[in-house]
Formats: C-alpha cells, structure tokens, sequence
C-alpha cells in the first residue's frame, strides 16, 4: 500500500503473514473507553 500526503511524502505499507477470511469472534469487537474520557454518541 501506497500512501501519498498532501506535503509530497510517501509512504509504503508492505503485509506480509496475511490470512484471508479468518474467523473473529465478537469480543474482539468490544471498547470500554477508560475512566475519565468523553464518549460522544449520536
């Protein structure tokens, strides 16, 4: 992946390792925001 900003630099991402269509389990889904921070809902 290729990743182009608007200052003229690039960045390359290479993925090495992928696995495709693994399985996941909900949990990992899950956030509990920390204590003392906002959560904004819409």
């Amino acid at each position: 992946m290729v990743l182009r900003d608007s200052f003229g630099q690039v960045t390359w991402l290479i993925f090495s390792g992928i696995e495709q269509n693994p399985v996941l389990t909900p949990d990992l889904f899950q956030f509990t925001p920390p204590d003392g921070v906002d959560v904004i809902r819409d």
